[in-house]
């Protein structure tokens, strides 16, 4: 059986024009639109929306079950491992569910009710939430079909994901070997500074580089395909525009890392 599709929230019906005392010509007709549109259109909205509050919290379940599948390889037959594994479920449950409270209620600050949250502290409860998960899923010693980098920095993106944005931003002065998902600023003052990407990437990996010395145009560095294609030749890359930035991304064995 296909998984529940995640709908957008359905839209509410614009209300009729209120009835005003002060025009006595328009009242009556007024006040009969505004009485059905209370008693048939905002009931039919309001049902609408239930529905589909419950058709995503539906689908929200089962991906949060993919999400426990993938936890519990990690489990084995460790009885520590196996807690920490249903720790992640529950943790990938709780961020699932806020995520599709946050689409529920679309993207705004102000509440929609009385008492309850807005769709933006849904969404930071689901990125904590989500953090909580993977760390639990890690502790657990397995692997995961897609392992959070370490310092990751989290988000929630449009559709409810939660997604890592990449590594916290650090410096290199000297020759240096990068990890997939690295964001690095190259700092070349101090002379020549080799980089040599991730060796054995996988497609879709990623690594950020940027000039934020300003030192690029006087001492260019140097990036080494560490066995890996770039823009599909053999040879390294030398970055010589100050105050570039540039994200290298693995795309296949033949064409290797590309610049997007």
């Amino acid at each position: 059986m296909a998984d529940t599709p995640i709908l957008p929230p359905p839209p509410m019906p614009a209300a009729p024009p209120t009835p005003q005392r002060s025009d006595p010509n328009t009242f009556e007709e007024r006040a009969d639109g505004f009485f059905d549109y209370a008693a048939t259109d905002l009931p039919n909205a309001m049902d609408a929306v239930a529905a589909n509050v419950k058709n995503n919290a539906t689908a929200a379940f089962e991906q949060a079950g993919h999400a426990a599948g993938s936890a519990g390889q990690a489990s084995g037959s460790v009885t520590a491992a196996a807690e920490e594994v249903g720790k992640a479920k529950a943790e990938v449950t709780k961020a699932e569910a806020e995520a599709a409270k946050a689409r529920a209620w679309a993207e705004s600050d102000t509440p929609p009710a009385p008492g309850s949250k807005s769709s933006k502290s849904h969404a930071a409860d689901a990125e904590s939430a989500a953090s909580s998960a993977w760390d639990a899923a890690a502790a657990a010693g397995g692997s995961l079909p897609h392992p959070l980098p370490s310092g990751a920095v989290l988000a929630v993106d449009s559709a409810g994901a939660v997604r890592w944005r990449g590594r916290a931003p650090y410096t290199v002065t000297v020759d240096a070997d990068l990890l997939a998902f690295d964001v690095v600023c190259i700092d070349t003052s101090g002379g020549p500074v080799t980089v040599t990407l991730p060796a054995d990437p996988a497609a879709g990996d990623r690594v950020s580089l940027f000039d934020g010395a300003a030192t690029w145009a006087d001492e260019p560095p140097v990036v080494a395909g560490n066995g890996s294609p770039i823009m599909g030749e053999s040879e390294s890359m030398t970055l010589d525009i100050q105050y570039l930035s540039v994200d290298f991304l693995f795309i296949n064995p033949i064409r290797g890392w590309v610049l997007v």
